[in-house]
């Protein structure tokens, strides 16, 4: 039978509740008036502190493995215009289309801020190296000529000397994280994500591009692995554990969520019974 631990209490909204890597620490975000606070507490000791306070349009955050230091997102809010409306883009008749997020760096304990992204696309974080030098983060750009329309861009982002490079570029992405050896991407999107490599019907018929694949990219060759084409169930989201060596995806199988795991040696599946 579960125990109470501890209560927050102070009336805020909280939320991204997030364990800190290597401690017994976790940390959490707190929001009022639209300004966002982010919170450090020691399990053990109970005590909390304030690493960031009052930061306008924070989104999320994320922490480096080392917990070193934190990415984080915010937005930034377009001024309304006039009663006319000229139109930038067909996305531009969204609301919040103009919108824009940009990611920052937090420094830890020292609480030092420095602005990582800027300009006229929003970016997102993919991704922070296991080494924590460098971090991938996505852009997705209007694109008419091809479906679905928006080409998504990633970028190579060197934290010890801000260079960038452009890592790829294509359609139907969902999302990226590294390997734990950092040699290798784990990426998931569409059958077309890759051309033809994750497609499983016919030529003549077009894939449906909600069926979730997983792809393994290796940075060094640029080779792409497809590990789901004759998996069944449509991926939600891919973790590959530190732990362990294996991926593990949520899935929607028929009318259920499940939970599988990926045996890299054995190129096999395995049903995990939740």
């Amino acid at each position: 039978k579960g125990t109470l631990e501890k209560t927050l209490r102070g009336g805020y909204t909280i939320s991204s509740f997030k364990w800190i890597p290597g401690g017994n620490s976790y940390s959490y975000l707190t929001k009022k008036n639209g300004n966002s606070t982010l919170w450090i507490v020691d399990a053990k000791a109970g005590t909390s502190n304030a690493i960031l306070k009052a930061f306008e349009g924070l989104k999320a955050y994320r922490w480096a493995p080392d917990a070193s230091f934190v990415i984080f997102s915010a937005q930034e809010t377009a001024k309304p215009g006039d009663d006319l409306k000229r139109h930038l883009a067909l996305m531009d008749r969204i609301p919040g289309w103009r919108n824009k997020q940009y990611l920052y760096r937090l420094n830890v304990p020292q609480g030092t801020v420095s602005k990582l992204t800027s300009g006229n696309l929003s970016t997102h974080l993919s991704s922070i190296s296991p080494d924590t030098k460098k971090l991938i983060f996505q852009r997705r750009i209007e694109e008419l000529n091809n479906r679905p329309y928006i080409q998504n861009q990633l970028f190579l982002l060197d934290l010890d000397n801000m260079s960038l490079d452009s890592l790829w570029y294509g359609y139907w992405l969902s999302d990226v994280e590294w390997s734990p050896d950092g040699k290798k991407l784990l990426m998931t999107g569409g059958p077309s994500l890759f051309g033809d490599i994750g497609k499983n019907v016919p030529d003549q018929l077009m894939p449906n591009e909600y069926d979730t694949q997983a792809y393994v990219y290796d940075l060094a060759s640029g080779s792409v692995n497809v590990i789901s084409k004759s998996f069944k169930p449509s991926i939600i989201s891919a973790k590959w554990s530190e732990f362990d060596g294996n991926i593990y995806v949520l899935t929607v199988d028929k009318s259920y969520q499940h939970l599988y795991q990926y045996d890299s040696e054995r190129n096999a599946f395995n049903y995990l019974d939740t």
